[in-house]
């Protein structure tokens, strides 16, 4: 050999290269001595080259370790063996996804085919029920100058909140200000405020409340 050649030997077995004289897991580097001397420039880039190839090699080890916990059956532990259960856990997961979606996708079908049928025989007894309207209550409060409050209470049923906006819309009188109409348990109750004009207001209450309610019973209201 060389005198001014002298060996360099990489005793890390990770970054092991083999030489092509041999058997041997070692490398031999030859280096040139004076080229060494001149700050150690070459010798520091392959030192830095051997850690980051070292800390590559740790974090690829670490995430197979993290994989193959997350794989249940793992059939070898070297690394072309947990990458391949691992695709095929994988694929296994898609197909039982695709399954549950195709499953989700049927029983919602048959749901909205289950309301629908519900809704159209729902609806088939409705119509088939005759129209009930009657006013179990209509009471008035003069609550200003010409002013009254005015509450009306009746049943529910088909067609009976139309029937009465309609009477209010009829009630051309006196002025309608506002109206409200609610849902309380099984009756509507519709309160308005109105306004008498001034031919209007020298007569009575009861007057007015008659008056009112003929409004409703050209509707086809009936009162208890």
């Amino acid at each position: 050999m060389d005198p001014n050649l002298y060996l360099i030997w990489d005793e890390d077995e990770d970054d092991v290269k083999e030489s092509g004289d041999g058997d041997s897991s070692e490398t031999v580097t030859t280096r040139n001595p004076n080229t060494q001397r001149r700050g150690g420039g070459v010798k520091g880039d392959r030192t830095k080259s051997l850690i980051s190839e070292r800390k590559r090699r740790i974090g690829m080890k670490e995430k197979l370790y993290t994989l193959r916990t997350m794989v249940p059956n793992i059939t070898k532990m070297d690394k072309a063996s947990i990458v391949g259960d691992a695709t095929r856990y994988i694929q296994d997961l898609q197909t039982q996804a695709r399954n549950l979606r195709s499953e989700i996708a049927k029983i919602e079908v048959n749901s909205n085919h289950k309301k629908a049928s519900q809704n159209s025989k729902m609806a088939n007894v409705s119509n088939s029920l005759p129209i009930f309207k009657k006013i179990s209550k209509l009471e008035m409060f003069h609550v200003e100058e010409k002013g009254y409050y005015v509450k009306v209470v009746c049943n529910k049923g088909r067609g009976v909140a139309v029937a009465l906006l309609k009477a209010l819309e009829s009630i051309t009188s006196f002025q309608v200000q506002s109206s409200n109409l609610a849902t309380l348990g099984d009756t509507f109750e519709l309160t308005f405020t109105l306004k008498v004009a001034a031919r209007e207001f020298d007569k009575k209450p009861p007057n007015l409340k008659l008056r009112l309610s003929g409004a409703f019973l050209k509707q086809g209201f009936k009162f208890k």
